[in-house]
C-alpha cells in the first residue's frame, strides 16, 4: 500500500515537472506569434506621428504588447522602450485633451464677455478654475463683478448675484492671501486683475471693488444693509476708485436712514403713550428721561446718515457727468440736516467741512447725541411733546433718503 502511494506521489511530481516544461515551452512559443510582429510594427509606425489618433494607437498596441509579450527575452531593449513610451504617450494624450478643453472654454469665456452672455461666462469660468485655479485666477474678478453692474442697471435683475457674491468673496480671500493674479504670454508673466470691462488697476483697486460689490448686493438685493455697510466701509477706505464713488457713501447712508426711521418710530410711540393720571412726579421724570435718551439715539443715527450723504454729495460733485446726482444727494443731505437742525443754519459750512472728517465705521455703535438743554426749562409734558414732534415731521425725509438713487455705481 505504501509502495503504491509513493509511486502515485512520484508520478504526480513527474507530471508537474513535465507540465512546467510544457508551460515554459508554451510561453516561448507565444513570443513567436505573428501578432507580436504586428504590434511591433504598429508601435514603430505610429510612435513618430504627432497626432492624437497615432498616440492612441501607440498606447493601445503598446499595452497589448507588454501584456502578451513583455516576458519575451529575445528583445529586452524594445520591451523597455515600450514600457517608457506607453505612459509618456498617455500623458501627451491627456495634455492635448486638456489643452483642447481649455481652448474651448477660454473662447466661450471671452465670447460670453463680449456678448454679455453671463451664463456662458460663469459656466466656462468655473470650469477653468477647476482645471487650474492658479492659471485662471483673474477670471475670479470677472465673475465677482457681473452682478453689481446688472443689479445697478436693473434692480430686479439679480440672477447672477449669488455667483457674484461667491466669487467676490473668494477674490478678496485670494488677494489678501497673496495669491497671484497673472497671465503668461510668450513666456512673460504679468499681473492681471480681471479682464475688460471688469479689469482693475491693481490689487488695492480690486479689493476695493470686490468689497463694494459685496456691500451693494448684500444691502440692496439681499436686504441686509447692516452687513452690506461693513463691506462698503472697507471699500471707502481702500486705495481704490471706490473711495471716491458716491454710491458707496449713499448706500451706507441708506443703512443709517433705516436705523434713524426705526428709532424715530420708537420715539413717537413712546411720546404718544400717556402716563396714567396717577403717575407720580418720579414716574413723569423717568418718562422724560426716556424720551430724552431715545431722542439722543435718533440724533446719533441722523448724524451718521448726514455724514454719509454729505460725503456722497461731495464725491459726486467732483465728476461733471454726475451733476444731477450730486444735486439729488445734496438735497437729501439738506433734508437730513434739517431734521437735526430745524433752522437749517450752517448747512453749507457743514458740507464744506465734511471732507476732512473721517467716515464712521458702521461696525461701531451709533453714539447718542443729546439735545442741548433749553435755556428756559419747559414743563415735562411740553418737553416730551416737542421731542416726539421732530421724528414725525422727519418721516418723509427718512423715507425719501433711504431710496436708492438712479445711478450706475461702476463707471
Amino acid at each position: 500500500m505504501k509502495t503504491i502511494f509513493r509511486s502515485a506521489i512520484f508520478g504526480l511530481l513527474l507530471g508537474a515537472i513535465f507540465a512546467g516544461g510544457a508551460l515554459a515551452t508554451f510561453a516561448q512559443d507565444k513570443c513567436t506569434e505573428p501578432r507580436r510582429e504586428e504590434l511591433d510594427s504598429a508601435i514603430r509606425a505610429n510612435v513618430g506621428t504627432g497626432t492624437v489618433d497615432a498616440w492612441k494607437k501607440t498606447v493601445d498596441a503598446g499595452k497589448e504588447y507588454l501584456e502578451k509579450y513583455g516576458h519575451c527575452t529575445d528583445n529586452v531593449e524594445f520591451v523597455d522602450y515600450v514600457k517608457k513610451v506607453v505612459p509618456a504617450f498617455e500623458k501627451k494624450i491627456s495634455d492635448k485633451e486638456t489643452n483642447d478643453k481649455i481652448s474651448g472654454l477660454t473662447k466661450k469665456f471671452f465670447d460670453g464677455i463680449s456678448s454679455k452672455n453671463w451664463d456662458d461666462v460663469y459656466s466656462s469660468g468655473e470650469e477653468l478654475m477647476k482645471i487650474d485655479e492658479n492659471r485662471f485666477r483673474p477670471a475670479e474678478l470677472v465673475m465677482g463683478s457681473i452682478g453689481l453692474d446688472e443689479t445697478a442697471k436693473t434692480p430686479k435683475n439679480t440672477k447672477w448675484n449669488d455667483q457674484t457674491l461667491k466669487w467676490a468673496k473668494q477674490s478678496i480671500s485670494d488677494l489678501q492671501g497673496g495669491k497671484a493674479f497673472s497671465v503668461t504670454n510668450n513666456g512673460k508673466t504679468t499681473d492681471q486683475f480681471g479682464f475688460n470691462p471688469f479689469a482693475y488697476k491693481n490689487k488695492a483697486d480690486a479689493i476695493g471693488w470686490m468689497n463694494y460689490t459685496i456691500g451693494y448686493i448684500t444691502a440692496m438685493d439681499k436686504g441686509d444693509k447692516k452687513a452690506g455697510a461693513s463691506y462698503l466701509y472697507k471699500a471707502s477706505q481702500a486705495a481704490s476708485d471706490t473711495a471716491s464713488n458716491p454710491e458707496v457713501y449713499r448706500t451706507i447712508g441708506s443703512y443709517y436712514i433705516d436705523e434713524y426711521s426705526k428709532l424715530a418710530d420708537e420715539l413717537k410711540t413712546l411720546a404718544n403713550t400717556p402716563l396714567p393720571d396717577t403717575a407720580t412726579d418720579e414716574e413723569k421724570a423717568a418718562r422724560l428721561e426716556q424720551l430724552k435718551n431715545k431722542k439722543a439715539e435718533v440724533n446719533g443715527a441722523a448724524e451718521r446718515a448726514l455724514e454719509a450723504y454729505a460725503k456722497a454729495a461731495n464725491a459726486a460733485k467732483k465728476d461733471p457727468k454726475s451733476a444731477e446726482f450730486a444735486k439729488q444727494l445734496t438735497e437729501k443731505a439738506k433734508e437730513i440736516y434739517g431734521a437735526r437742525h430745524p433752522d437749517g443754519k450752517g448747512f453749507d459750512a457743514y458740507m464744506a467741512g465734511s471732507g476732512a472728517k473721517p467716515l464712521s465705521d458702521p461696525a461701531t455703535p451709533i453714539a447718542p447725541i443729546p439735545d442741548p438743554e433749553p435755556a428756559d426749562s419747559a414743563k415735562p409734558a411740553g418737553t416730551a411733546a416737542a421731542a416726539a414732534a421732530q421724528p414725525d415731521a422727519a418721516a418723509k425725509t427718512a423715507a425719501d433718503a433711504a431710496k436708492p438713487a438712479v445711478t450706475k455705481p461702476k463707471q
